[in-house]
């Protein structure tokens, strides 16, 4: 199954408060899907919180995924019953949001001179 588009369709921003910043929490949830034909719409919701309660940022989009029918109606079907992706696609459809949320949070969050949402990678030896 091939990503097709992705792309946001609203944006939300507040600065909730003054208190020095401690760190973010990312959510990011797929809400609803949608068949048309040889192709899948998947409704998802990118929430940062920055904490304690300064801000937060929601970003809400559609993923577009086309595909041979039968995989198509697998998955759809495996979505109504059990709201579940399979892990390959799953992990995709993650990576991809996650990176285009990244991008378009640095964007709104230096409007609002807050730090990038982007949380960096814990490296440790051993």
């Amino acid at each position: 199954m091939d990503i097709e588009k992705l792309f946001f369709y609203k944006t939300n921003a507040e600065i909730k408060s003054t208190k020095k910043y401690n760190g973010l929490s990312v959510n990011l949830s797929l809400l609803k899907m949608a068949k048309i034909k040889d192709m899948l719409s998947l409704d998802f919701g990118y929430i940062v919180n920055y904490n304690p309660e300064i801000a937060v940022l929601s970003l809400d989009g559609k993923i577009i995924l086309k595909g041979k029918k039968k995989e198509v109606d697998e998955v759809y079907s495996a979505w109504t019953k059990t709201q579940t992706l399979p892990k390959e696609l799953a992990s995709r459809i993650a990576n991809v949001v996650t990176t285009n949320c990244q991008i378009t949070g640095v964007l709104v969050s230096k409007a609002l001179e807050l730090p990038a949402p982007i949380i960096p990678p814990k490296i440790s030896f051993k």
